[in-house]
């Protein structure tokens, strides 16, 4: 196995760290946090999905492939919203969930499967999440004293993170250096769920939150 593959296969078995987190508090866990949850299994089974298809079906391969974006993108907007409660926030994440669809479409569709518009599509929404998970991890230091405490923080912080990383590498730079330091958005995984899982960690055991 080369190191591309395997590190790839890692990542992706990885994402069971912040499951087994989750599921540790799932019974004292609020219904954002699973969501959360789901969020993260759904992830898991499309890696583990599009690989069994790859050979059998290259079409369902691939719009699982292309599928999860948009659901990553319209959960993450709605998380952030969830867990704010700025009325121009929450206006502007409805808003943003609602107009993921149509600019998913026109991405993916009617622009006879554009790789150019397929990665502005994954792009556009990374730095919108980014920034509004920015926001909101502002507003929630201002009103929070014991950050480190909250599940929120962490599981935004992971989602700043791998928004904007994820961006940064795409957004930026030329596909021959993409194609070198392939491994980054791989490590950057790794270090979000470590993110999530302290996140899922740090609801409490006994009491809901």
């Amino acid at each position: 196995m080369d190191p591309q593959h395997f590190l790839k296969v890692t990542t992706t078995f990885a994402t069971l760290v912040p499951i087994a987190a989750a599921l540790l508090r799932f019974k004292t866990a609020g219904k954002i946090y699973r969501l959360f949850l789901l969020y993260l299994s759904y992830g898991f089974l499309t890696d583990i999905l599009v690989w069994q298809l790859m050979d059998v079906s290259s079409e369902a391969s691939f719009f699982l492939f292309i599928l999860f974006p948009l659901v990553e993108a319209i959960f993450m907007i709605w998380f952030i919203k969830s867990t704010n409660k700025s009325p121009v926030l929450v206006r502007i994440c409805n808003l943003l969930m609602i107009l993921m669809i149509p600019f998913w479409i026109c991405a993916h569709y009617l622009y006879n499967h554009s790789e150019q518009l397929s990665a502005l599509f994954d792009s556009s929404y990374e730095i919108v999440v980014a920034m509004l998970s920015g926001f909101s991890l502002l507003k929630l230091a201002e009103k929070e004293d014991h950050l480190p405490k909250n599940p929120i923080f962490w599981l935004q912080t992971g989602i700043f993170f791998y928004c904007f990383s994820t961006f940064y590498v795409s957004g930026f730079l030329g596909s021959d250096l993409r194609q070198k330091i392939w491994w980054i958005h791989n490590v950057v995984n790794l270090l979000v769920y470590i993110l999530f899982t302290i996140g899922f960690l740090t609801i409490p055991r006994s009491a809901k939150n």
